[in-house]
């Protein structure tokens, strides 16, 4: 087994693709099969290899020790860079950044023409969901979201932008552990002048549906007209107590004390 860079490119011309790998042999079996049946990832190398066929060849321009690559799996990165940087002729090579194809504007680019637009599943949105769920994050990676959305801070959304969050929002249920969150995070929570004045800007000019109005006419309302029917129906059989309902419903004895004798039920 030979780990190192390798070079395939034309016999007698300067242009090539450059790659690493810790098994060089089998790495270019798996470029040369994929040549073969006309699949391989890189463009560029298969026009190659169906206009000169039989002149290709392989090149070995470094060896490293396998010992050197069990401890460091990345050490070949910056020698394959180096190499596609300084080696003369033209890169066959899909990106011209040997460390993430993503850094390379040209590619970035691609990418995200590609993926403009694009819709995923259902299935595919609750499987990244998992896999991000209760995942621990770097020092690193949390200083680069924070400077992303500093960044982001004053920069208004597009409408289509806006539209979307209203289609995701809509309807969507939010648990209690969530709301539990939200309300330890926003307890004691000053709001500044300017978020202030935004806030109030937002709803100059904004038509209220009658549910709406109907709604914000009683701002303290904790129960509909059914759950009170409940809640009376169950005290008064006996079956539940002031303490039973309280922690059903997550409001003090108190609350269903007065609804229960008819006092004041907040209800909407």
């Amino acid at each position: 087994m030979i780990s190192g860079v390798y070079e395939i490119g034309v016999r007698g011309l300067d242009d090539s693709y450059v790659g690493s790998s810790k098994d060089i042999k089998r790495r270019c079996r798996q470029h040369l099969r994929s040549l073969r049946k006309g699949s391989h990832h890189c463009q560029a190398l298969q026009l190659a290899y169906d206009i000169f066929g039989k002149r290709m060849q392989v090149r070995i321009l470094h060896i490293a020790s396998l010992d050197a690559y069990s401890r460091n799996p990345r050490c070949l990165i910056p020698i394959e860079q180096h190499f596609i940087d300084t080696l003369p002729g033209t890169r066959y090579n899909t990106s011209c950044s040997a460390y993430n194809p993503m850094l390379d504007p040209i590619i970035a680019a691609r990418m995200g023409d590609t993926n403009r637009g694009k819709r995923h599943s259902w299935s595919r949105r609750r499987a990244v969901s998992l896999a991000l769920k209760n995942k621990a994050f770097s020092a690193s990676h949390l200083a680069a979201i924070r400077r992303y959305a500093s960044k982001r801070v004053g920069v208004p959304l597009s409408a289509g932008h806006r539209r979307a969050i209203s289609r995701g929002n809509t309807g969507k249920i939010i648990s209690d552990k969530t709301c539990e969150k939200i309300g330890r995070a926003l307890r004691g929570r000053k709001l500044s002048p300017s978020h202030v004045r935004n806030l109030r800007d937002s709803h100059l000019g904004y038509k209220q549906t009658p549910e709406h109005v109907a709604n914000a006419s009683n701002a303290r309302a904790r129960f509909n007209d059914g759950q009170v029917r409940f809640i009376r129906r169950e005290f008064e059989s006996g079956r539940q107590g002031y303490r039973e309902l309280a922690d059903k419903y997550r409001v003090c004895t108190r609350t269903i004390y007065l609804v229960v004798k008819h006092k004041e039920y907040y209800a909407d």
